[in-house]
């Protein structure tokens, strides 16, 4: 864990997730969801296609109405409050598919979600020094990589306290991943945001982030520190499948028994 993000767990979490269930038309997709993120810390959401982890940070940014549980981003209950008022509580989400306006330039994405304490361009710009040469281009001429830059970029010129991030290696290259993940461990460190982030490149994801989680069938089946996770990669294997899983990384802040993991 960095100096930062160890300084801020023993501040108020950012992000505090307890008993969580939400889904589609009554049913539940997602079961007692409990996570924490504080402030300068970054944490991973793993998982198999299917797990609930899309559904998971759609709720947390008000896109679903909780069936039960409670979500906390500052000290404050936030779980019925609408998603424009979470915006501007400082709540930001990167959305799965990045959801650009095709005929907008970058500038003008930039401009439109800049708030009057947000980012500053040439701050931006030192973060994500490849959207300089794309501001006068329209969205929809842009790489796939400088697609997801501008997503990020537009999430971080409001300067969120809170910043969830869906699948930002979508579509992308490895190469290209390997290049935008470490992002989000500098918006950690420069603007003391609290990040929660969904990938399916596990072993980079486990390269940036301070802690993770792991959902299968809608449920977290494993917790811990990211370097703990790491080296013990036969049990994230286990956890992906939802097989038992005999042992843990850390039976201190693994979910569940330290016997048995199941999902």
């Amino acid at each position: 864990m960095t100096t930062a993000a160890a300084t801020a767990t023993a501040t108020a979490a950012a992000l505090d997730v307890d008993g969580l269930a939400a889904g589609y038309f009554g049913s539940p997709v997602i079961r007692d969801i409990s996570l924490r993120v504080a402030p300068g810390e970054v944490v991973a959401l793993l998982g198999p296609n299917g797990a609930g982890k899309t559904t998971t940070l759609e709720t947390i940014a008000g896109l679903h109405k909780p069936m039960a549980g409670t979500i906390s981003m500052l000290g404050s209950d936030i779980a019925d409050r609408p998603t424009h008022l979470l915006a501007r509580s400082g709540l930001a989400l990167v959305p799965e598919g990045r959801a650009l306006f095709p005929g907008l330039t970058v500038h003008e994405h930039l401009r439109l979600a800049r708030s009057k304490d947000g980012v500053g361009q040439r701050e931006l710009l030192a973060m994500l020094p490849e959207l300089d040469k794309c501001l006068d281009r329209r969205a929809g001429l842009l790489s796939g990589g400088e697609q997801q830059m501008l997503a990020v970029g537009r999430a971080l010129v409001s300067r969120p306290r809170l910043l969830l991030v869906d699948e930002m290696s979508l579509g992308l290259a490895p190469v290209i991943v390997e290049r935008l993940l470490p992002i989000l461990r500098r918006v950690a460190t420069e603007l003391g945001t609290a990040v929660l982030f969904v990938e399916q490149h596990v072993t980079l994801a486990l390269e940036i982030a301070d802690r993770a989680y792991v959902l299968t069938h809608g449920r977290i089946v494993l917790e811990g520190p990211a370097e703990q996770l790491q080296a013990d990669r036969k049990l994230i294997a286990a956890s992906y499948l939802g097989e038992a899983v005999a042992r843990s990384a850390d039976p201190t802040t693994t979910k569940g028994s330290t016997d048995e993991i199941t999902s």
